[in-house]
């Protein structure tokens, strides 16, 4: 009885020693906190030690590549640069495939609350560049070590 024991729990400790660890993902960057596929949400999913980060990119009409989910301004997120809200039934005419670069950086894309994650921290933002949201968050990660 003993054996079967010390042999069960030795099993047992092996299978647990063997599994791979657990690695953390931040989708859209921390999108449940920060606003999603910006650069304050890879920073802030940096803060919280992801070491993989999913996020989207589209191409403007001047062949820019930006980050984003959707290729148009959501209306669960987006605020025209007016001011007023993106609406259901005219956001996917705002396509930025049709829109240059200069003409979809002043949505902004994180002052509206998101319905799905009513903690998500309401900031004025954009949708960056995947360039610059690399060279952003590049800097970030190494003063962050220092």
């Amino acid at each position: 009885m003993k054996t079967g024991l010390i042999a069960s729990l030795l099993f047992w400790t092996n299978l647990l020693w063997a599994q791979p660890k657990l690695e953390r993902q931040g989708h859209r960057g921390a999108r449940g906190l920060v606003p999603e596929n910006t650069i304050p949400a890879i920073k802030k999913a940096l803060d919280l030690g992801v070491q993989t980060l999913e996020l989207d990119v589209v191409i403007s009409k001047d062949n820019q590549v930006l980050v984003s989910h959707d290729p148009y301004m959501s209306a669960d997120i987006a605020t025209k640069p007016d001011g007023t809200p993106v609406t259901a039934g005219e956001q996917k005419s705002i396509n930025l495939y049709q829109l240059t670069y200069d003409q979809i950086k002043p949505f902004d894309v994180g002052s509206k609350p998101h319905p799905q994650f009513p903690d998500q921290q309401k900031i004025r933002t954009y949708k960056p560049l995947l360039a610059e949201l690399i060279d952003s968050v590049e800097t970030y990660a190494i003063s962050e070590k220092k």
